[in-house]
């Protein structure tokens, strides 16, 4: 896709439950070892995650 690797993450709602959307968003820090990650405002798991990126030293954008 454009020289652009894809990357699905799903949630595991089954197996994490109401969890599974913060621990999905942690995968993709952790395994998908992004470049930027870019905030859109809508959710407190968006934001949650914006703050874990800064703290392993990924640089963030937060849209408001």
């Amino acid at each position: 896709m454009r020289g652009v690797e894809l990357l699905v993450f799903p949630a595991d709602w089954n197996g994490e439950g109401r969890h599974a959307a913060l621990i999905r968003n942690e995968r993709m820090l952790g395994e998908g070892k992004p470049d930027l990650v870019v905030g859109f405002p809508g959710g407190g798991g968006t934001w949650y995650t914006c703050s874990l990126a800064e703290k392993l030293g990924i640089t963030v954008i937060r849209l408001a």
